[in-house]
């Protein structure tokens, strides 16, 4: 079990060193609100609207006439701390509590605090989110949440689903890309089926198969005639997963089919008109595989016309303990604040599809007690440590997979830039992420 786990310090009197929180720069843009959104108190998870600011003062404590007012078992002092809102910048100021204040797991005594801070209070815990002008929203109940971000692609989805072009969703690993896909084939409107399939999974002697069908006899064991996984979704929606993955010599006939609206089955005469609707889906950078011609770009251009980006678990603070919740047997034991505060303070590297992992892990480990305590799931939710001595990346590296330590030396002394790291290695970026994901490095914690 880690020491010194994320979110970490209690909530009664730490030993930990008054200062102000680090600070990475969050480009907020314009902002009409700032709002606090109570997360979690008394051992559960919270489900209210959030509290808007008017400028001025504000105090936070367990005296009901505060605007902002916690209940007393959950050990905040009678004005714990106060928030002052002026010219767009947000104070916060810790009145002499008693357990004190935190913001991002370091006690405070004032600090201006930033759009997505976490502040805890005794045993409360509270997002900060500075609103820019509201973008709407849209009914898309497949995706959850209630973060701007989240709002946002809600948004997109309505918006662009019933429309008739391709659609290219990006976003990171884990971050929910089928889901929208789904959503997208349901807003559409289309008859036809919703047909997905792992682009990188095909293997590339039997992909045009696979895509476009064959008839009997077209090639040794080819028994039985197949329709392929356009025909199959023939009315509907085909979902090409891991675009990026793609081998290029197939990237020009997938073109073609996208051009011609037909396919032409192995060892048949004649192509077929096929009525399908594309939505792809990447992790990678496509742009940069265009300029590497791992890509093709006309293809790249019929994918893209319309594209949606899908946000990762760490810009949706307020979302992941909703998340976490649904995931989680229902009417189970309550959590403890340190694991409430370790889940909203982790980067999430593999999005939500790890907090599902984490999620039955902690089923698992935690099965008879209540409430369930931060000792059973730390060793998920800690950073790996710094590597300072750490050589760089030696030449017989760029051929080989560098070793964790390498890369995160790399990743230091580049300030966490993909393309300085590739440079250095002498491989693409798209294999720097790659080596990302191999050792589960967060690549948030070392950009600047």
């Amino acid at each position: 079990m880690a020491k010194n786990p994320p979110g970490g310090g209690k909530g009664g009197d730490s030993d930990r060193t008054e200062d102000a929180p680090d600070r990475t720069p969050r480009a907020a843009g314009p902002t009409s609100a700032h709002t606090l959104r109570l997360l979690f108190t008394g051992g559960q998870i919270v489900h209210r609207p959030p509290i808007r600011l008017a400028p001025g003062r504000a105090v936070v404590g367990r005296a009901p006439e505060h605007p902002i007012a916690l209940p007393d078992e959950h050990r905040c002092s009678r004005a714990h701390a106060s928030f002052e809102l002026q010219a767009g910048v947000l104070r916060l100021r810790d009145e002499g509590s008693r357990n004190g204040s935190f913001v991002n797991g370091v006690r405070i005594s004032e600090v201006e605090v930033q759009d997505g801070d976490l502040l805890r209070f005794g045993d409360a815990l509270i997002l900060v989110r500075a609103e820019g002008q509201a973008q709407g929203d849209g009914d898309v109940p497949e995706v959850l949440g209630d973060a701007p971000v989240v709002r946002t692609l809600r948004r997109d989805l309505t918006l662009l689903g019933p429309s008739a072009g391709n659609i290219l969703l990006l976003g990171e690993t884990g971050v929910g890309k089928e889901v929208a896909a789904r959503a997208i084939h349901r807003l559409s409107g289309r008859v036809g089926p919703f047909v997905g399939v792992n682009a990188s999974a095909i293997p590339e002697s039997l992909a045009e198969s696979q895509l476009f069908g064959h008839e009997a006899g077209a090639f040794t064991g080819a028994g039985a005639r197949q329709l392929g996984l356009f025909r199959m979704a023939e009315g509907g929606t085909l979902f090409l997963d891991e675009i990026g993955e793609l081998p290029l010599v197939l990237q020009p006939k997938l073109l073609r089919v996208l051009e011609e609206r037909t396919v032409l089955p192995l060892g048949a005469a004649a192509s077929v008109p096929v009525d399908v609707r594309i939505v792809a889906a990447t992790n990678v950078d496509l742009r940069g595989a265009l300029r590497e011609v791992r890509f093709r770009a006309d293809l790249y251009s019929r994918l893209s016309e319309l594209s949606i980006e899908l946000p990762p678990l760490r810009d949706r603070r307020e979302d992941i303990l909703l998340l976490f919740e649904h995931f989680l047997p229902a009417g189970g034991p309550a959590l403890a604040v340190d694991l409430a505060e370790a889940l909203l303070s982790y980067a999430w590297p593999f999005n939500v599809r790890e907090l599902v992992t984490v999620a039955k892990e902690l089923t698992l480990r935690g099965a008879g007690q209540d409430p369930l305590e931060l000792a059973l799931i730390a060793h998920r939710l800690t950073k790996a440590p710094p590597a300072p001595t750490a050589p760089p990346p030696t030449p017989e590296a760029k051929v080989n997979i560098p070793s964790r330590e390498e890369l995160m030396r790399a990743l230091e002394l580049s300030g966490g830039s993909i393309a300085e790291v590739a440079k250095s290695t002498g491989r693409s970026r798209t294999q720097v992420y790659r080596w990302l994901e191999h050792h589960r490095i967060d690549l948030g914690a070392y950009r600047r």
